[in-house]
């Protein structure tokens, strides 16, 4: 843990050249926390992604192996998966923002919810669409 003590102390311990008001080092300081802050969000929304793929990419050989839901789910394959972790890394990541900010902003968190409520909608319609049979030829 020591090793993180550096990069994000709760002091403030900077130093600035030349001559600053105390308003210009307060943006700079809450600009480099703000980017500090969304980077490492990014990073673990990566990984969220990234280890999602990793356990359901097996589904990839159950779709192949299988013969009655391989053929219509084959020519999506690896696409269906990547869109899957996708949705269930929205959906986690807005889940983890909610609690995080349930006690202490309830208006955001509402507003989160119903962002996530949008997400399962569109996730639902979107299995239930690929279940339906999705474009034929036909419709095309």
């Amino acid at each position: 843990m020591k090793c993180f003590s550096a990069a994000l102390t709760p002091e403030i311990h900077h130093i600035f050249e030349g001559s600053k008001t105390l308003e210009e080092c307060f943006k700079v300081i809450t600009f480099e926390a703000a980017a500090a802050k969304w980077l490492l969000r990014l990073i673990g929304w990566a990984m969220m992604y990234v280890g999602l793929y990793c356990m359901f990419s097996p589904f990839l050989t159950l779709i192949t192996v299988l013969p009655w839901i391989g053929p219509p789910l084959a020519k999506f394959g690896g696409w269906l998966i990547w869109l899957l972790c996708g949705f269930v890394t929205l959906m986690v990541a807005t889940l983890i923002v909610m609690v995080a900010y349930l006690f202490y902003h309830p208006v955001v968190t509402l507003v989160y919810a119903v962002f996530l409520a949008f997400i399962v909608v569109i996730f639902k319609a979107i299995v239930n669409f690929v279940n339906q049979g999705g474009i034929s030829a036909k419709q095309a």
